[in-house]
């Protein structure tokens, strides 16, 4: 009887198979756009003056490449005024260098995309 029903179900998928033609590959992910990156949840961040800001949130990496703003470096960090804890889309950071505390403007975040963790310069 198991002989039997297995043969049933081989025809059955071999069947379905040839009616519906093999399996297309699946689209690739698009990657998460956000408005906002909370505050609270960043563990890492990085700056690249030709590729802008990264953030480490909740086990993903986020882009925000702020209009392009030049004022970002490697060794440089950012001042927020959020008075809600996110950094938004719109919102005005001041950049600076944290050992010397020299202040070298405002630049305006963008939206925050996803990004592999291999698209992240490295320090």
């Amino acid at each position: 009887m198991k002989v039997v029903m297995m043969r049933h179900f081989a025809l059955a998928a071999s069947l379905a198979l040839a009616v519906t033609g093999p399996l297309a590959p699946l689209a690739a992910a698009e990657p998460e756009t956000r408005a906002c990156i909370d505050s609270r949840s960043i563990r890492a961040t990085q700056f690249s003056a030709e590729q802008g800001y990264f953030v480490r949130s909740g086990g993903k990496w986020f882009q925000n490449r702020a209009g392009g703003c030049p004022l970002f470096k490697e060794d440089r960090s950012i001042r927020t005024n959020s008075t809600i804890g996110r950094q938004c889309n719109g919102d005005q950071v001041q950049v600076y260098q944290p050992v010397t505390n020299l202040e070298f403007g405002n630049c305006t975040l963008g939206d925050w995309t996803e990004v592999p963790a291999t698209s992240v310069p490295k320090k």
